[in-house]
């Protein structure tokens, strides 16, 4: 069984009942989910009770996952929502400050000074990762995968594997940089290849398959019954509504749990700390409450079952009180009211949404079609966040965008404007997006350039003159072209402030992506005067030496190397020694064709033997596959010819 895929294991189980498959995945997945619950909650017991959960999702919900899953993927995400799950529960408890000082007796982090501190960080930084590098991660280095299986699951070639695993891992390493936390990529690949994966307890996983075995024996019983509810919820949702409304009703098994652990915690504190006293008199009083309504609730239980019908509302701010009336949390009845929004509208928007796809004997869709279809989508969309905004005070399209992974419009880097302007900038953004669809929808005059010129003279009208050239900066084509440009200069902010005002000033500020170039490019030019007066002003603002470096930085054959070196993770130093190779080499190279001295076979054969050097001496420092990255990025850029001497 060891041979067969996660997702074939899952649909065993699934559809006959397995549990062999599934104690196998429990196997292979036990130590991955434990160690995400662990990080989380620093609890053994606490993660264990976490893993088991998780687990019995996959056993309620495994049928349901798409066939290309990545399941230990899907399990990381399952893992690390169950356990914020968790933690808010137990913030919600009345015991915070005993909570605090229980915490450092917990189990501890590794001992090794890195992982200290890269640790309460890690998770953080895996959900900051785009879905697919986190696919990439957690089967390197949490499921130690090697290449080959990394390629075989996300469906690629081991090249592009690993290209997405080291993308993946400068990612991780400038998160925790900003973070305070100084990391080469190898020390963080060391890291999470020896820590990022705990051993869960012995024992856990039999637990675990013995408990999700249940759980799909009841959920096939009550499968017919709960199939015609309208409200559609995740596991977590439903595992942290089903312990508030227990507890609200009085069943007492959260109650149970909390009273058992407080009776640990008491003795331990009892043992060990005489000063704390009074807090363990608090304790003691708070687990004989728990002791009486565990006593009760044993007592009237079998009389009691709660039914979710009495909850629900056809009127959704009804349905939102009822929620609130049990103490069901915010977050939960967020994503509850998003879910089930989301559920209303997908059958309208999936209608509209224009498809690309035809049956081979179709002739294709009408543009006119398409763009009607568009901007009915758009509109259904813009409906649904309105909806899902007045119901819970949020602004759905930033959550929505947040859910998939994505920054909110005018949000993230946006610190220097307040709130409701940010909000205004927002809605300005909407409001030009939904113009642009009916625009593309409609016959006739194009107001594509009306719609821009609306949306600019908006945003002036909103903002100061100071916050106009910060949110230039961040969001014109200025800024923008400016930002890639310059990448190889690699400016501090103050630097990109500096050189952006001096070009705006001079009238430099004309970017655009031209062809046959490395990428942007000032697309203006200037007469001699202008220019030598712009770069002079420039020199005095940079100083002398970073001036130098800035030009250097927009030298087409430095740009080729600088961003070979960044995807591959080459020093600085290293790709500096080859230009200056290269550049030596072009002088040389055009000595040779000015001297009247070398004439045909001569002049060939020197520039031939001046090519073979030079390659020699960049292979030599960077290896022959970049050196003919490098070649082929020149050619490609019209630098490099392709015989010597033509």
């Amino acid at each position: 069984m060891r041979d067969s895929s996660d997702m074939d294991l899952v649909r065993r189980y699934a559809q006959h009942h397995d549990d062999a498959a599934f104690a196998e995945l429990v196997q292979r997945h036990v130590n991955l989910v434990y160690s995400v619950a662990l990080r989380y909650v620093a609890n053994g017991a606490q993660a264990e009770e976490i893993t088991q959960v998780v687990f019995v999702t996959l056993a309620r919900k495994g049928g349901g996952l798409r066939p290309d899953t990545v399941l230990a993927a899907w399990l990381y995400e399952t893992a690390r929502l169950t356990a914020i799950s968790f933690l808010r529960g137990e913030r919600r408890r009345q015991f915070r400050e005993q909570e605090a000082y229980m915490q450092s007796t917990l189990e501890s982090a590794p001992t090794d000074a890195a992982w200290q501190q890269l640790a309460p960080l890690l998770d953080d930084a895996m959900m900051w990762l785009g879905h697919k590098d986190r696919e990439a991660v957690v089967l390197r280095f949490f499921k130690d995968k090697d290449l080959r299986e990394v390629a075989a699951a996300l469906n690629i070639n081991e090249a592009a594997a690993q290209k997405r695993i080291h993308r993946a891992v400068e990612k991780l390493r400038m998160f925790f940089a900003k973070r305070g936390v100084a990391v080469g990529a190898s020390g963080l690949v060391a890291a999470l290849s020896a820590n990022a994966v705990q051993a869960a307890p012995a024992g856990l996983a039999v637990t675990i398959s013995t408990a999700a075995a249940m759980a799909g024996t009841t959920l096939a019983a009550t499968a017919t019954a709960t199939a015609t509810k309208a409200i559609a919820m995740t596991t977590l949702q439903k595992t942290v509504i089903t312990a508030t409304l227990v507890a609200a009703v009085g069943t007492g098994v959260y109650e149970a749990h909390q009273a058992s652990t407080l009776r640990t915690q008491v003795q331990a504190l009892q043992q060990q700390q005489a000063p704390l006293t009074e807090q363990i008199q608090q304790l003691t009083g708070i687990n004989s409450n728990l002791s009486d309504k565990l006593a009760m609730a044993d007592k009237n239980a079998a009389n009691k079952s709660f039914k979710w019908e009495s909850l629900e509302s056809s009127d959704y701010k009804q349905y939102i009180a009822n929620l609130r009336a049990i103490g069901c949390p915010e977050q939960t009845i967020r994503d509850i009211i998003v879910t089930d929004v989301d559920r209303t509208y997908w059958q309208r928007m999936a209608k509209a949404r224009p498809s690309g796809g035809r049956n081979y004997w179709e002739a294709r869709i009408p543009q006119s079609v398409w763009n009607k279809k568009n901007a009915e989508y758009a509109s259904l969309q813009v409906e649904k966040w309105n909806v899902m905004s007045e119901l819970l005070g949020i602004d759905a399209r930033a959550e929505e965008l947040r859910r998939d992974g994505q920054p909110a419009p005018y949000e993230d880097g946006f610190e220097f404007l307040p709130a409701e302007k940010q909000k205004r900038l927002r809605e300005i953004d909407l409001e030009s997006s939904t113009m642009e669809s009916a625009n593309a929808a409609k016959k006739g005059k194009d107001r594509s350039r009306e719609i821009r010129e609306w949306k600019d003279a908006a945003i002036k009208n909103l903002l100061t003159p100071e916050e106009l050239n910060e949110y230039e900066m961040r969001w014109s084509g200025h800024g923008s072209g400016l930002a890639q440009m310059a990448r190889a200069f690699e400016p501090s902010e103050q630097e990109f402030r500096t050189i952006f005002q001096t070009e705006k000033q001079f009238g430099r500020d004309d970017y655009g992506w031209v062809e046959g170039t490395t990428g942007y490019a000032q697309r203006k030019p200037a007469d001699a005067e202008a220019e030598q007066r712009f770069q002079s002003a420039l020199q005095q603002a940079l100083g002398a030496e970073r001036y130098a470096e800035y030009q250097r930085s927009l030298d087409p054959n430095y740009l080729i190397l600088y961003d070979i070196a960044r995807n591959d993770g080459l020093p600085k130093d290293t790709i500096l020694k080859a230009y200056e190779l290269n550049r030596a080499a072009e002088q040389q190279a055009a000595a040779f064709r000015s001297d009247v001295s070398l004439l045909g076979e001569a002049r060939q054969a020197a520039l031939r033997q001046l090519e073979e050097q030079t390659d020699k001496d960049i292979a030599k420092l960077l290896g022959n596959g970049v050196l003919k990255r490098f070649r082929s990025g020149q050619r490609d850029a019209a630098l490099y010819p392709a015989k010597p001497g033509h």
